[in-house]
């Protein structure tokens, strides 16, 4: 038994030399740390090691070939236009860029912390790798101090050249998560109920998660929170003026299109059929990959109380097991048309319709539009031709689709009335604001 011990000491005590700790706070200027010294990375300690390979009597065969390659990876670091010449001194190292016709130099200290400190662990790595040692590197935050660029291209310097290492990195940073090779595995640390829960980071819906554990929003990005996707145009003049007017009348800050809310347009049932909430990325369009919250607004294009239409209840499934349901909101009515009062509506429709149809003119007498109701097919079924002559089926057919290819100006024409909308309308409008609160909170 106690061999057994003693071999077992002698494995541990060979593995804590491959293995090495790179805390949040380094400096190459001083140690990393006293305790457990000899697993914590020596940011002085590499720049001596630098120093005596430069100065050893191989140094032609040892000093050259790592310092062509800190120099390629200098400016690859920097994003530098020119070669970049490095010479080490006792205590630091002398940098020399070309710009121009005259040379810059520098020294290390002049470069900021993240260059120095990322120039330095490279150097180890590299230093570990050419002495036939296989490190399993434990980084913390590697993006500290570091322009977002230059943290992902140091990533993608150690996956390239210095294949011999592991390293197991802790981020905040997504411009790591997105540099990161499909090989790499990911995880995502959740503090909940006072535990820390680990768990594997690879659909869509996780790396969506991500950004909000993250605190990330897209407009930090210059972009929308959220895309509300439509069916046509004429949906986002309603929508806008019912967002401005739910929130005035709810003590809620306004909604700003561009940041908090941006309009998509899918074109109705034949775009809806191609969209998805799920993983089904062959076949479909994954949402997710547009947008970290999207909202899709549908037409309920029945009576309510009917059934969907099938690619509407597929989302509506698809979303189900995303946290607060699935991002769809179904008119209560059959289309957003019937959340306008139907009085307005109509003077609308007169106001936008055709005044003649075949060379006759057209009146459009006062008639009820319910909320199962298509507006158009009623509107047309009733217009007459003057002074009191019905149209034919044919005719309510062809009036029917020119008042639907009228819907934008019909839209614009509603939202300069006075309270457009009826009870239904506010309770629409809340339910986007709710899901727009998904990736802003109010």
């Amino acid at each position: 038994m106690d061999e057994i011990v003693s071999q077992m000491a002698k494995i541990c005590e060979a593995l804590s030399t491959r293995v090495k700790y790179i805390q949040a706070l380094r400096n190459h200027s001083r140690p990393g740390g006293t305790e457990n010294a000899e697993a914590v990375f020596d940011g002085g300690l590499a720049l001596s090691n630098m120093w005596a390979l430069y100065n050893s009597t191989c140094a032609a065969l040892e000093w050259k070939p790592v310092a062509f390659q800190l120099q390629a990876w200098i400016q690859s670091l920097l994003n530098e236009p020119g070669p970049v010449r490095l010479e080490p001194l006792p205590s630091g190292i002398r940098l020399e860029f070309t710009r121009g016709e005259r040379p810059l130099t520098l020294n290390l200290d002049d470069l900021g912390t993240g260059v120095a400190e990322m120039l330095m662990l490279l150097f180890a790595l590299h230093y570990w790798q050419r002495s036939g040692m296989a490190m399993t590197v434990l980084l913390e935050e590697p993006e500290a101090h570091l322009h977002p660029a230059a943290a992902a291209e140091f990533m993608r310097l150690v996956v390239k050249h210095l294949p011999r290492h592991q390293l197991l990195v802790t981020t905040h940073s997504t411009a790591l998560v997105d540099a990161a090779d499909s090989d790499w595995r990911m995880f995502r640390l959740d503090l909940s109920s006072g535990r820390t829960r680990v768990a594997p980071l690879s659909h869509s819906s996780d790396r969506r998660g991500l950004l909000a554990d993250l605190g990330i929003r897209p407009s930090q990005l210059f972009l929308a929170n959220a895309i509300v996707w439509v069916e046509g145009p004429s949906d986002c003049v309603y929508l806008r003026r019912l967002l401005s007017e739910t929130c005035g009348a709810d003590s809620l800050p306004p909604l700003v299109e561009g940041r908090d809310y941006a309009f998509a347009i899918y074109g109705g049932s034949a775009g809806v059929a191609h969209m998805s909430l799920g993983e089904d990325t062959e076949r479909l369009v994954s949402l997710f990959f547009l947008s970290p919250n999207p909202i899709v607004i549908c037409d309920r294009d029945v009576a309510f109380g009917e059934q969907l239409k099938v690619h509407v209840r597929r989302l509506l499934a698809e979303g189900q097991s995303l946290p607060g349901g699935p991002p769809v909101v179904v008119t209560h009515g059959r289309e957003i048309e019937n959340l306008v009062r139907p009085e307005i509506l109509l003077d609308a429709v007169r106001a936008c319709a055709p005044k003649s149809l075949g060379g006759k003119a057209l009146r459009y007498p006062s008639v009820a539009i319910h909320d199962g109701d298509a507006f158009d097919v009623v509107v047309a079924g009733t217009a007459r031709f003057e002074p009191d002559e019905r149209l034919s089926a044919k005719e309510r057919r062809v009036l029917a689709g020119r008042i639907s290819a009228n819907k934008g100006n019909i839209a614009t024409h509603v939202v300069l009335a006075s309270a457009p909308f009826n009870a239904g309308g506010t309770a629409f409008a809340r339910e986007i604001i709710e899901l727009i609160k998904r990736g802003r909170p109010l």
